[in-house]
């Protein structure tokens, strides 16, 4: 009968040998897991293709096992652009690619005085109410250019939104002050300003000296369309000085201030129409 002394040594062998073989620096083989619950769930990476099978028919009707392939993306935040999707076209473009941005609001009088009084806080600073940059103060400044030169009046709405927002030469941009309805606002009352001031003293001659030539020679097209031009911008004129006028002078809040009262007098229950003696503030 073996020794129970030998089997023992031998079992404590045995075991040593196993420890030593479970220190190894390297398995190749996984140990006994026991409960692992979703520690081996399967883990995509982010827009990693997702693939699987379907069941399908084949050109002659027979079933088979047909492939698909997802995208594991989550849904876009709003204003993502596809890599093949229409070019981005942010908030306030660059320059070059700002003249084909179109003035989203309608020159109603609203507009024309929220642009108004916004004139007046920014921008007159520098160029001046009319802006013509005639005051004192402004005409310190090298680089406070009239707002109503043929350069800038050229300018398309979309020119114009953009320099009001990034800024050019020595003006800051004002994207932080004024939000985008506001710049808006400003373009059409810069318009409304332009229009405003435009030379047109010598038009009504203008229009006199080709009627005269019309009369001569009635074939003349250039002379009868110089008359059409004269006449609209006459008309134009007006308008815009109307809707200046219609604008008042800026100085009015954006939106109105609701009414406060200054004071209030306290009314108990059942004394409605009695006097409380005084008021409390």
């Amino acid at each position: 009968m073996p020794d129970p002394g030998y089997r023992l040594g031998t079992a404590m062998a045995v075991l040593a040998s196993l420890a030593l073989i479970g220190c190894q620096e390297e398995k190749s083989k996984r140990g006994l897991e026991v409960l692992p619950d979703m520690f081996h769930s399967p883990a995509y990476e982010s827009q990693q293709a997702l693939v699987g099978t379907t069941n399908g028919v084949d050109d002659k009707g027979a079933p088979v096992k047909k492939p698909w392939q997802a995208s594991l993306l989550l849904t876009p935040p709003a204003g993502t652009v596809s890599r093949q999707g229409a070019p981005v076209i942010p908030q306030v473009p660059e320059f070059a690619s700002s003249d084909g941005l179109l003035n989203p609001l309608l020159p109603t009088t609203a507009v024309l005085r929220l642009g108004q009084q916004r004139f007046g806080v920014y921008c007159a600073v520098c160029h001046g109410p009319r802006g013509d940059s005639s005051q004192s103060n402004v005409a310190e400044f090298l680089a406070s250019p009239s707002l109503n030169d043929v350069n800038v009046v050229s300018y398309t709405d979309g020119g114009l939104h953009h320099v009001i927002a990034r800024g050019k030469g020595r003006m800051p941009g004002y994207a932080a002050q004024l939000d985008e309805r506001e710049r808006w606002a400003v373009v059409h009352y810069l318009r409304a300003l332009s229009w405003a001031h435009i030379a047109t003293k010598d038009i009504p001659q203008v229009i006199e000296a080709a009627e005269a030539e019309l009369r001569l020679h009635p074939e003349n097209a250039q002379k009868r369309a110089e008359i059409e031009q004269s006449k609209k911008l006459l008309e134009r004129r007006a308008e815009m000085v109307e809707l200046i006028k219609q604008g008042g002078d800026g100085h009015a809040f954006h939106p109105p201030l609701p009414g406060r009262a200054e004071w209030k007098q306290a009314v108990w229950p059942g004394f409605e129409n009695q006097d409380q003696g005084g008021g409390h503030h």
